[in-house]
């Protein structure tokens, strides 16, 4: 029975059940003693909290109740909201990435929720857009870097076409050349006239995708 205490994993029904016998049949001095003399190979031994967790699950064990596993405690990082927004806005300005139009990427929010937000391409490298960081937010109002990489990377991933963004037939013989169009539009259209044009081309992108 000592044996089979042993071998089974930490945590498992077996392993508890072995030991509340053991512990029960045994007192703790007796019992690390023998394991001591019987399993020199063993370099973990009965620990006193162990053993009187084993007289712990026997007493439940004799009213009748049945073991429960402990399950896994996760961890969660905790961010401060006004951190994370002036990161936010710091990636979303201008000097750091570029909108790609019509172009969308889907990011996970939990188990079951994905939300689909803007293409965005970063114009900086990761290291330059940090830089810009640290220039404009005191360190005391700063996310950590690891902290502000793992923001940078979910704005900006892109999606996966199998391709790269660059070589995928949708950016190449749609987006650019309706990007390049749009550019026209908005530097020769009047004002007035604009939210008509724009609206035409929305929907030529969405008939021909």
């Amino acid at each position: 029975l000592t044996k089979l205490m042993l071998q089974f994993p930490r945590g498992t029904m077996l392993k508890r059940l072995c030991r509340a016998v053991l512990c029960k049949s045994m007192s703790y001095v007796r019992l690390r003693r023998f394991i001591q003399s019987e399993f020199t190979d063993r370099k973990t031994l009965l620990g006193k909290g162990s053993h009187q967790m084993g007289l712990k699950d026997w007493r439940e064990l004799e009213t009748g109740k049945t073991l429960q596993l402990d399950v896994a405690k996760r961890s969660y990082q905790q961010f401060d909201l006004a951190k994370v927004e002036a990161a936010v806005e710091i990636i979303l300005s201008s000097k750091c990435v570029e909108h790609k139009v019509w172009e969308s990427k889907e990011v996970k929010m939990g188990q079951n929720d994905r939300v689909l937000l803007p293409l965005l391409h970063k114009v900086l490298e990761p290291k330059d857009i940090w830089r810009v960081y640290q220039a404009q937010i005191s360190s005391e109002n700063q996310v950590s870097k690891s902290s502000f990489y793992k923001i940078l990377r979910l704005l900006t991933a892109e999606e996966n076409y199998g391709l790269s963004s660059s070589e995928s037939p949708l950016h190449t013989q749609l987006y650019e050349p309706m990007r390049n169009l749009l550019r026209m539009v908005v530097g020769h259209v009047r004002a007035e006239a604009l939210e008509g044009y724009l609206q035409y081309l929305d929907t030529m992108v969405l008939f021909l995708r």
